[in-house]
This record gives C-alpha cells, structure tokens and sequence, in this order.
C-alpha cells in the first residue's frame, strides 16, 4: 500500500455507511463497490476481503474480472459462521448484545475487546441478526470457478 492509494469503505448498514437500507442481497454489496470504483473513476482494482467480506470480493472478481487484478482475502469465511456454539450464543443478540459479541469473538480467537467495541459501535443488534440470516441462506453459486484474479488467502496461526 506504501505505493498505492488504499480506499476504504463500510458496508451497508454498518460502520459510517447509511442505516437504512433495503433487502440485503450480493448484487446490492456488488453495487456497492461499484458506486465507490465509479466515484472515484477506478478502472482496475485489488480487493481486501476480511472474513465473509472475502465472498463479496470473490463473486465481484468473478463477474468483473476486467476491473479486479487481485484478491487479499484475510480470514476468509465464505458462507457464514454458524457453529454450534455459535448458535448457542445467538440468543444473547436480543438480552445482551454487549455480553454476545465479547463471548462470539473470545471463541473465534480475535481481539475479542477491540472487536467487540468496534462491532458494538457501528452495527445495531437489529442489523446484525438481518446479517447471519443473510449469511446462513446463502448457497454459492459457482462463479468462484471465474476468478481471474491472482488472489492471496491468509489466516492466522489459531
């Protein structure tokens, strides 16, 4: 990145991105980095992918492989995160949001405290829930087979 600008943007309904927002579909999260390439008049980009938002950049990539040259995907978790004890945790979304995401990141190995605030201040209960539906219902559909893009996959150790 020391030679190339990096852009950063919320998805929808969370961080500093609009609250309000419709159905929550792929095509929707794709004209999301759209909008944000077209605004700043990009032809070719590498995408970041962080955990689910690996899948976004994967499926964009693969539907626009004119306008993505590579793919970073840190963590990546293509279709949702719902373990048992994922699932155990759930309720606490609805009586105490705060205790939850301490629980869900202290499980998932992350910076459960920075992580937990971070999430805490920009994506309402409400949201979140409408987020794991979405990640749950999600059936690949094939297009990872058309990615052009040379792509990077890191994890960490844990």
């Amino acid at each position: 990145s020391a030679s190339r600008p990096v852009i950063r943007y919320d998805s929808r309904g969370t961080g500093l991105s609009q609250r309000e927002i419709g159905e929550l579909t792929m095509d929707g999260l794709h004209a999301d980095i759209e909008a944000v390439l077209n605004d700043l008049h990009i032809d070719r980009v590498a995408l970041l992918g962080q955990t689910t938002a690996s899948a976004v950049a994967l499926t964009f990539a693969a539907k626009n492989p004119d306008l993505v040259s590579h793919c970073l995907l840190w963590a990546p978790t293509m279709w949702g995160r719902h373990t048992p004890i994922m699932e155990a945790l759930a309720p606490l979304i609805d009586t105490d949001w705060s205790l939850f995401l301490q629980a869900r990141y202290r499980v998932l190995g992350e910076e459960a405290d920075f992580r937990a605030r971070l999430t805490e201040a920009s994506v309402t209960p409400e949201f979140f829930k409408r987020v794991r539906a979405f990640w749950r219902d999600l059936k690949p559909d094939g297009d990872l087979k058309c990615v052009q893009a040379k792509t990077l996959v890191l994890r960490p150790r844990e």
